[in-house]
């Protein structure tokens, strides 16, 4: 089995996009291991420490919306860099359409709309039209 791992700069430039300050985003960041390569500053996501976060991220100091936010473009990210690696592909859709059902359950709707545009974006490269299509 693999350990998943994006680029620093990528997942920090995803959770910047979606309005998280310099301290949510390094609150978020403690669950993954640093590692580093020739192209740049890696997070590896480490599951046990993943695990031991509270499900609704008051540990790492995020309300619920942000905990599921954070989560989804970390899977963002995974998709995005998986062009050459189908399961893994595979693996982080799955991921975000899972979040977007968590974010549906939790009634957030303005990250839920987020989530299905992404989804409409990305179609022509997945081949899914709809979230519940899958």
């Amino acid at each position: 089995m693999s350990i998943i791992t994006v680029f620093r700069k990528d997942l920090e430039h995803g959770l910047n996009g979606e309005g998280f300050t310099t301290r949510k985003i390094e609150q978020f960041l403690r669950v993954f291991k640093t590692v580093e390569s020739s192209q740049g500053e890696m997070l590896e996501l480490d599951s046990i420490r993943a695990m031991l976060v509270n499900v609704n991220g008051t540990e790492q100091g995020l309300c619920l919306e942000d905990f599921i936010t954070a989560w989804w473009v970390f899977w963002v990210v995974v998709y995005s860099q998986s062009s050459d690696d189908k399961s893994m592909e595979l693996q982080a859709l799955g991921a975000i359409r899972a979040l977007f059902y968590v974010s549906a359950c939790v009634r957030s709707v303005s990250q839920n709309a987020s989530m299905q545009m992404w989804w409409r974006d990305c179609e022509p490269e997945h081949g899914y039209p709809t979230l519940e299509a899958c």
